[in-house]
């Protein structure tokens, strides 16, 4: 397991910005350099590693193979957090005066823009494991959940209305954690208000709320989501177990200090925390300069990784992302655009038709409508990785969909077929020129990017 870690580097632009360290042997993996990393605006992906800077309006990109700057994105507005899509499909940023932007990372283009998501700076975005909802909390003290589907399907006419909003915290909230489970996943938000409180993304119900002798900056929780991990401004690290609390007391906030385990070794205030899967190790980051990594069982500091500044973001990555780095899989992030293209702006989006993606130079309508809410599950209907790997290549190397393919759909092709006499022949033989071309695009696709 890799901890990767940013700080505000105010100094010589030589020195990294970004750390990577193994949690095991304590070892300096990495070091990415160039940049000043602005707080929770660090986002891992399996192609790039990308952070906002700190005071100016631009995204910078590195390639896990490479510690140098691969390449610089301006934009219009300082961003002050940043996130992305699970599958790597969307990036998504959060400005100090309260908008959202999404982004496709295969072409860069800008899929939607929502001025008026918060009132002030949001300091935090968060997917769900399944990347349909969008979860952002802000300073006007508010946390709230978009579906993804209708971020991307907005237009600039159009305002979006989250599918929850929470106003229950008195202060700004500066976390929050998300947990597994898609639609029934369990959220964590903290506040300076010294609280975090949990709620549920199905119902948008409350469920819990934790009191902390401090305000909390930072939260987490370990896998089995029985101990939220909350970062104070004091610097000390508190633990409260979930289990052996009644419902009752937890909506009352009733835990004290006896229920807390404390990891004391910061002299500032700690701005990140991440779990290990096993739920034995706990990171955290501070503005002490440090990264402390303890030992959940004994609550000691086991190890200590310095930056020259104050720490701003911090995750915990397997292995394998950087061993297993591939130049290829790095290069689908490309430059982001600052403006909704004209087209995506005139044609009013269908959403029974799906989300309108560009193939090849030409505009094509996902086959696959989003998931409605009537059935009891919620999703993006957006491509997986491997999607936005084959719609990069089809741009750069200019692949266009075979000649001999008919120009109509499956379906429409078997009924007319069946309607004109049920001419088996003719059928079977429309059914192989589509899985001919099916098969032809695929093993074009493999050859291409070399798996």
């Amino acid at each position: 397991m890799y901890a990767v870690s940013s700080a505000v580097n105010r100094g010589d632009k030589r020195d990294a910005a970004i750390h990577v360290w193994d949690l095991q042997s304590g070892c300096l993996v990495r070091a990415f350099r160039g940049g000043v990393v602005a707080p929770r605006s660090l986002a891992i992906s399996r192609g790039a590693v990308i952070a906002a800077q700190a005071g100016k309006p631009a995204i910078h990109v590195w390639q896990p193979h490479s510690e140098h700057l691969d390449f610089r994105i301006g934009l219009g507005e300082t961003c002050a957090s940043l996130a992305c899509s699970p599958d790597d499909f969307l990036c998504v940023s959060g400005s100090a005066s309260g908008r959202i932007d999404v982004w496709e990372m295969a072409t860069g283009e800008l899929l939607s823009s929502t001025k008026s998501a918060h009132y002030r700076r949001i300091t935090t975005i968060r997917f769900t494991n399944d990347g349909a909802h969008v979860v952002t909390a802000s300073d006007d003290a508010t946390i709230k959940v978009w579906r993804v589907r209708d971020l991307v399907q907005q237009t600039t006419h159009e305002d979006i209305t989250p599918m929850h909003t929470w106003a229950d915290h008195t202060l700004p909230v500066t976390d929050v954690f998300v947990g597994f489970g898609s639609l029934s996943a369990r959220i964590v938000s903290a506040s300076k208000d010294c609280s975090c409180k949990i709620w549920e993304l199905m119902t948008g119900e409350n469920i819990a709320s934790l009191a902390f002798p401090g305000d909390v900056l930072s939260v987490t929780m370990d896998a089995t989501e029985q101990v939220v991990y909350a970062g104070t401004g004091s610097g000390v690290v508190y633990g409260a177990a979930l289990h052996g609390q009644s419902a009752d007391d937890l909506r009352a906030s009733s835990i004290t200090p006896k229920n807390l385990n404390t990891y004391v070794g910061h002299t500032m205030p700690v701005t990140s925390l991440d779990v290990t899967l096993d739920a034995c190790t706990l990171v955290s980051g501070s503005d002490d300069g440090t990264v402390r990594v303890w030992d959940t069982q004994s609550c000691q500091c086991v190890k200590i990784y310095t930056h020259k500044e104050r720490v701003t973001s911090l995750v915990l990555v397997p292995r394998p992302w950087i061993d297993g780095a591939h130049p290829t899989l790095a290069s689908v992030v490309t430059p982001f655009a600052r403006t909704l293209s004209l087209a995506r702006d005139a044609d009013a989006v269908d959403a029974t038709k799906g989300v309108p993606m560009r193939l090849a130079g030409r505009t094509a309508t996902s086959a696959h409508p989003p998931l409605d809410d009537t059935d009891g599950s919620d999703g993006g209907g957006l491509c997986a990785a491997t999607d936005a790997l084959m719609h990069h290549m089809m741009q750069h190397h200019r692949i266009e969909a075979p000649t001999d393919v008919p120009q109509k759909s499956h379906h429409e092709t078997v009924d007319e077929l069946a309607d004109d006499g049920d001419d088996v022949a003719s059928l079977k033989a429309a059914i192989r020129i589509w899985k001919a071309a099916a098969t032809s695009l695929y093993e074009h696709c493999q050859r291409t990017a070399g798996l």
